[in-house]
């Protein structure tokens, strides 16, 4: 569902700040904050605090099993790209270096399951 942007092919680099969780590579994000944070092109970083899903992202193994966690936790049935920034003491950014995703909408499956599914 996702091809990756032929400048973040070109860096193969992903830079965020060092206690990212994940790294949104698609914009998803509904509410977010700039913190200062001087390896940012402008001096700062995007942390996202809501976000209506992703279609591509890093993740760390500490956030990951922070996800898991929320997703194991009572009454929880959030599939993973929602459940990443509602679960307990994630730290979700934006890439500081621009470096992002783009969504082919010819070749989506999840576009195809939504159309098979009547939305």
């Amino acid at each position: 569902d996702a091809r990756m942007s032929p400048e973040l092919l070109a860096s193969a680099l992903v830079e965020a700040p060092p206690d990212a969780d994940i790294v949104l590579l698609s914009p998803t994000s509904t509410k977010s904050v700039r913190i200062p944070y001087r390896y940012g092109e402008d001096g700062y970083a995007v942390r996202v605090t809501q976000s209506w899903g992703a279609m591509a992202y890093v993740v760390t193994s500490a956030g990951a099993g922070k996800v898991l966690r929320y997703m194991r936790g009572t009454g929880h049935a959030d599939p993973f790209d929602v459940a990443m920034t509602r679960a307990k003491g994630m730290r979700v950014y934006q890439p500081t270096n621009g470096a992002e995703a783009h969504h082919g909408m010819s070749k989506s499956t999840r576009r195809a399951a939504n159309s098979k599914a009547g939305f």
